[in-house]
């Protein structure tokens, strides 16, 4: 038993003389070389690590800023439902931002609704965001984006 616990502790120094080598923000990874099925060697190789941890705000905004570019390309046109995105962000952002969440939205339809008066936002705004307690979840989210 000594000697797995004594291999134990050597394997946790290797480990931190490892990490204290690499620089921040980057971590290492081993790369396989091949041609065709032939295996020619490994090559150690760095990639940038994730910068912060997974946001639930930021990471729905990217899925529903990916399926705007996906149905309409860089901005959403100006039809009769297309303030539905703004409710939606608003929903989302009502829970991550608290208070500030009507300039986090108002900003994000800057962007992907250029021809929306800010007047019109702040309504969809108002009438969606603060009266809704809890926020939306991915399946009411789906139905209100036709997914």
């Amino acid at each position: 038993m000594d000697r797995l616990v004594g291999a134990d502790e050597a394997t946790q120094s290797k480990k931190r003389a490892e990490k204290a080598d690499r620089p921040e923000g980057l971590a290492r990874d081993v790369a396989v070389i091949k041609i065709g099925d032939c295996l020619l060697g490994y090559k150690a190789v760095q990639r940038r690590m994730r910068a912060s941890r997974w946001n639930h705000f930021r990471g729905r905004m990217r899925e529903i800023e990916k399926l705007i570019r996906h149905r309409h390309g860089d901005i959403v046109p100006e039809a009769d439902d297309a303030l539905i995105y703004v409710e939606v962000i608003a929903s989302l952002a009502l829970v991550e931002f608290k208070e500030e969440f009507v300039d986090v939205v108002l900003g994000w339809a800057a962007r992907w609704l250029p021809w929306a008066g800010k007047a019109d936002i702040e309504e969809v705004i108002y009438e969606h965001g603060p009266r809704c307690a809890f926020p939306r979840c991915p399946p009411t989210l789906s139905v209100a984006l036709c997914t």
